[in-house]
């Protein structure tokens, strides 16, 4: 990763940064909707991300985690969802959801509602939903992943971790494994392991 910034981190607001053959951070003073910021800077890209800096109050099991929430835009779940009536930014949404561990929340713009679920997208059906942007909290206490303790994994031949992931480094793909289950940066969900390689990833996903 590359920085090109002559301001102080403490100014930085936002950053992109590019995965493939570019490896790249660019680093912003302004946030993305703010003036400016999107007629000079934004622009879609099929090989980049969009970090924005949030300050959080994080309970102490969050500390270490490589993420505090798994977005998605323009989502929700369709299973029951408790609306809050006395929140109505979404960072206060957020927060409340750190604050009392829930499984998942959504933020709808258009009518600044706040909606907790008891479940997570892992658990329960979900459907597309413009303007609604879905928070999984990741910073809940860990559950048993396997109530027996027998961890199994289902291979898929020429596929891709929709995330990425995060590198785990070079080894065999038994050892990627057990990276992925004794991971404390976050609760992974599946791994990829490139053989010619020995390139492990391990995602949230």
């Amino acid at each position: 990763m590359c920085r090109h910034c002559p301001e102080t981190i403490s100014r930085v607001r936002a950053s992109t940064s590019l995965v493939g053959g570019s490896r790249c951070a660019n680093f912003f003073r302004w946030k993305k909707n703010e003036k400016g910021f999107k007629e000079r800077h934004w622009r879609k890209s099929d090989f980049s991300y969009y970090y924005e800096k949030m300050c959080f109050k994080l309970p102490e099991v969050c500390e270490g985690r490589a993420f505090i929430f798994d977005v998605r835009r323009d989502f929700r779940l369709k299973a029951i969802a408790i609306e809050l009536s006395d929140v109505r930014t979404v960072g206060e949404c957020r927060q409340r959801c750190l604050d009392e561990s829930c499984p998942a929340a959504t933020f709808e713009s258009s009518t600044k509602t706040c909606r907790f679920y008891n479940q997570t997208r892992q658990e329960s059906e979900g459907e597309e939903a413009p303007g609604v942007d879905y928070y999984e909290n990741a910073c809940r206490p860990e559950r048993r992943r396997c109530e027996n303790g027998r961890v199994d994994f289902i291979m898929a031949q020429h596929a891709d971790v929709a995330s990425f992931g995060i590198q785990a480094g070079t080894r065999s793909v038994r050892d990627c494994m057990r990276e992925c289950i004794d991971s404390t940066a976050f609760h992974c969900r599946s791994l990829q392991y490139n053989p010619k390689t020995n390139e492990c990833y391990i995602s949230g996903f």
